[in-house]
């Protein structure tokens, strides 16, 4: 799968000053290495069709992360 969200992370890195101008490839790194934990949080469920509610319950202990999500109208 490509890149989908490799603006929004390239706008997220100059945002936070990590860099001026962000490089594509790092982007890209940066949501596949996001993609990755994400499959494996669902892998946690154990479910067979994991739900969004599957994956807060996941994340219940990192209040800041479920705050996050909640901020992005994953509810």
């Amino acid at each position: 799968m490509g890149a989908i969200f490799n603006a929004e992370i390239r706008c997220m890195m100059y945002v936070f000053g990590d860099v001026d101008n962000p490089s594509s490839e790092t982007a890209e790194r940066i949501e596949n290495l996001i993609r990755q934990e994400i499959r494996k949080l669902l892998l946690e469920t154990n479910a067979g069709e994991p739900s969004i509610s599957d994956l807060l319950f996941t994340l219940r202990s990192g209040s800041h992360t479920l705050r996050c999500l909640h901020n992005f109208g994953l509810n």
